[in-house]
């Protein structure tokens, strides 16, 4: 599974960011945002601020069923696809990753183009979610290379960015907002905790 990832454009997607950026992109790769899943270890609540599952993680973050972060999803994958074609990215390549993050994030695989076939099976061993995450399977840089005549593997740096700074970024964003500036399941449970002790 290893040898299936693509290292080189990953280490160059993160070469030349701020240290700060840097830092960020590490916790994105290894699924270590502050969620709450990470919180929980001080707090004792685990539960996503908002759709009270029992335990936010990083990949939960990702596909969080409220309302906002649905919304900010598919405003996002608008955004990745047109970055990337403003990227110089093709267009049908663009439109296979915009799938590949629908189908890493829903599950489902009604909507895959055909010409996936063979980087779904690649991608699938490394993992839909760490798709997400920067992990891509070779497979993509042999999907992109006869679309384009610029050197693919620099192509995919853009792309992994695109989607660090473009899809994770907004969803980040968003489940902050609900934490932080919305009544959410979170407060409410340690509120609750809060009033049992007193």
């Amino acid at each position: 599974v290893m040898t299936d990832i693509l290292w080189k454009p990953l280490e160059r997607a993160r070469a030349g960011r701020t240290n700060h950026t840097r830092v960020k992109t590490s916790k994105m790769l290894h699924g270590w945002l502050p969620v709450m899943h990470m919180h929980g270890r001080v707090t004792g609540c685990l539960r996503c601020p908002g759709c009270n599952a029992l335990d936010e993680t990083f990949d939960h973050m990702l596909q969080c069923p409220h309302e906002s972060m649905e919304e900010t999803r598919i405003s996002a994958l608008n955004t990745v696809w047109r970055v990337g074609l403003e990227q110089g990215l093709p267009n049908g390549f663009m439109k296979c990753v915009v799938q590949y993050i629908e189908y890493a994030i829903t599950g489902d695989n009604t909507r895959l183009d055909d010409d996936l076939a063979g980087t779904i099976r690649s991608q699938q061993r490394i993992g839909p979610l760490m798709f997400v995450r920067g992990f891509l399977s070779s497979e993509w840089l042999r999907l992109l290379r006869p679309m384009t005549n610029k050197p693919a593997d620099r192509l995919l740096v853009r792309v992994i960015r695109i989607i660090w700074d473009r899809f994770i970024n907004p969803l980040w964003t968003t489940r902050n907002n609900i934490l932080h500036r919305h009544d959410n399941y979170v407060s409410e449970t340690l509120h609750a905790e809060l009033g049992d002790r007193l």
